[in-house]
């Protein structure tokens, strides 16, 4: 099934019209397409594998738009206003949120990136992540959180544990995402629900992904 803006829940609608019909067309464009079925719940984390280029943004934020579909996923704080300018990036050793320089526009940046729906992480906090988007998503009564499990490009052969500590904590289903070069299309698969067994989950939701070409690599499970 070939999801479209019209099988969105009405509560994660963006109704943003000159963008979904501008993310149709660039996604015809590229000739990609969708499929599968957007569940209807109130929260869900979304993850999606495998994850090899930077291009893997451009065609999520034209298949979000696509679809007409409000989405929220993490930043670096620093995002949110600085510019990743070389020798910036080796950043602050004291705090990692002053990577990247200041410009005169960061209070743009900042209000672009929270529209798409850039949620900031203050590395340097001593509270952890996971609780820090705890707080986040108890002040939403709707929201689609995407997360990358892989926790950057480069092939892993463990995910990151925030996503499942989160879903476990809060009781919210994982909707796990092909990013499917070979055939073009982004595949949701069905809602997972955690049992508590973490080693045993962790291996099953990696082998949802087993053989899924990505951009610059295939993801082996």
């Amino acid at each position: 099934m070939s999801v479209t803006s019209s099988t969105i829940p009405s509560i994660h609608r963006a109704y943003r019209r000159f963008l979904s019909r501008l993310g149709r067309k660039l996604l015809s464009l590229s000739n990609w397409k969708i499929n599968g079925t957007v569940p209807q719940f109130d929260k869900v984390i979304v993850i999606g594998a495998p994850h090899s280029s930077l291009m893997d943004g451009y065609y999520v934020l034209i298949a979000v738009w696509a679809l007409d579909v409000k989405v929220r996923f993490l930043g670096a704080v620093w995002i949110f206003s600085r510019l990743p300018i070389f020798h910036s990036l080796k950043g602050d050793k004291k705090n990692p949120d002053n990577y990247g320089i200041r410009w005169p526009l960061g209070w743009l940046q900042n209000i672009i990136i929270k529209r798409l729906g850039g949620i900031p992480v203050y590395r340097s906090s001593p509270q952890g992540t996971v609780d820090q988007l705890m707080e986040v998503l108890n002040k939403f009564k709707n929201i689609i959180l995407m997360l990358a499990p892989e926790g950057g490009l480069e092939a892993t052969d463990r995910f990151k544990s925030g996503f499942y500590v989160l879903s476990q904590k809060l009781n919210l289903p994982i909707l796990p995402i092909q990013f499917d070069y070979h055939n073009r299309c982004f595949n949701l698969l069905k809602p997972f629900y955690p049992t508590g067994d973490t080693e045993k989950d962790m291996k099953e939701l990696r082998n949802l992904f087993e053989g899924v070409e990505g951009r610059n690599r295939t993801f082996r499970a």
